[in-house]
């Protein structure tokens, strides 16, 4: 038996894309299965494309494009680097709570590591951001 699960330990540490796999650090997505607007991931299905400025949004509804008029939107901040990057030109991360991390480079997505303990995301109200620090 002890082989069987060393064996599916060694699966599980070469980056397994089940659901649940790693706990402890982020999984790479496309931008294609997140709402840009209100930063949520749907695993699996293709939100809309919007286009804006050259640049390529996906969003859930109609609704969130009208938010993504708004500059402030349409950017997110590397957790790593502190930089304000653009969200169309984004490396996506997502975290095993579904919460999502824009990043310039895969680089700073492979040395971020999630906050177990941060609070999870309140989606009934996304227009206050809390940052805890």
């Amino acid at each position: 038996m002890k082989h069987f699960i060393m064996a599916f330990m060694l699966v599980f540490f070469a980056g397994s894309t089940a659901a649940l796999a790693d706990h402890h650090g982020l999984k790479q997505v496309e931008g294609k299965y997140l709402c840009m607007k209100e930063d949520r991931y749907f695993e699996g299905k293709e939100q809309r494309p919007f286009e804006m400025d050259g640049k390529t949004y996906h969003i859930c509804c109609l609704d969130c494009a009208m938010g993504l008029q708004s500059e402030e939107v349409r950017y997110g901040t590397d957790p790593v680097s502190g930089n304000r990057i653009d969200k169309s030109e984004a490396v996506i991360g997502v975290d095993s709570a579904g919460r999502v991390y824009y990043f310039e480079t895969e680089e700073n997505l492979a040395a971020f590591e999630p906050d177990p303990d941060a609070p999870m995301p309140d989606h009934s109200d996304m227009h206050h951001h809390h940052h805890h620090h």
